[in-house]
């Protein structure tokens, strides 16, 4: 594996079969109304912070703490990590990141 942590390579550093799992548990959550993309990119997006704060060496994935402290993700690293099977902009993801946080799944840092 990689010593760098590539969102683009999101199933080598965090196995499908777990997101899947994290995915499913997250979409039949009482109360929260979200999609099942919504909840593959939170997956993935908190898969991606986890990583960051912990290293690289945590890799591959077997399990994610509840919470996790903030990390910077751009919007092309976010576009990178959502869309590993399309073709998705920066643009985009920022905009999933916007609902995401409208949902209080996360919180958006001050744009730089």
């Amino acid at each position: 594996m990689s010593q760098e942590l590539r969102p683009n390579q999101v199933e080598e550093w965090f196995p499908l079969e777990l997101q899947t799992q994290f995915i499913e548990h997250i979409v039949h959550q009482k109360g929260l109304k979200i999609t099942l993309r919504q909840a593959t990119y939170f997956v993935r997006l908190w898969g991606y912070g986890y990583l960051k704060q912990r290293g690289i060496d945590q890799a591959p994935i077997t399990t994610l703490s509840r919470q996790i402290g903030s990390f910077y993700c751009s919007h092309s690293d976010a576009a990178e990590l959502f869309y590993t099977q399309t073709q998705g902009t920066p643009r985009a993801a920022g905009q999933m990141i916007d609902k995401l946080a409208s949902k209080n799944l996360l919180k958006r840092g001050e744009a730089d």
